[in-house]
């Protein structure tokens, strides 16, 4: 995120770091294993989405398909909504795995190591909102 901060002008910094500030509410929701399977059908491994100015995700994180599905934009996701996205995606995948549904269980495998590496930037954006001092 110091990155990021720094590509663009502070002011711009600023205005995303406050917006996904307010952008936090409740937690996502927790759609069915059958939409989360088809979320994860649309996994394409060399489609990005930019969420922030220098900020590339998988495409899978694309604001379109996380409103519509969990309720909230990536952007806006906090530590208990990546907690909650992974316990959804392992119980998915057990349930596949339980119909012995080998694909699924491989696709699912992908978005969780995707999402993986997801979390990781929200983490950095986390830290960026924690370094800037905003007071309302």
């Amino acid at each position: 995120m110091g990155i990021l901060v720094r590509a663009i002008p502070k002011s711009l910094a600023w205005l995303i770091i406050l917006a996904s500030s307010f952008l936090q509410a409740a937690e996502i929701f927790q759609p069915e294993c059958a939409a989360i399977e088809s979320w994860s059908q649309t996994y394409d491994n060399s489609a990005t989405f930019e969420p922030l100015p220098g900020w590339e995700v998988n495409a899978l994180f694309s604001d379109d398909k996380t409103q519509n599905l969990f309720g909230k934009v990536v952007v806006a996701w906090d530590n208990a909504d990546t907690t909650s996205l992974q316990k959804s995606l392992y119980e998915c995948r057990k349930e596949a795995a339980a119909h012995k549904d080998t694909a699924m269980v491989k696709q699912l495998g992908t978005v969780i190591k995707e999402t993986k590496k997801t979390y990781k930037q929200l983490r950095k954006l986390w830290s960026a909102q924690k370094a800037v001092p905003c007071e309302f």
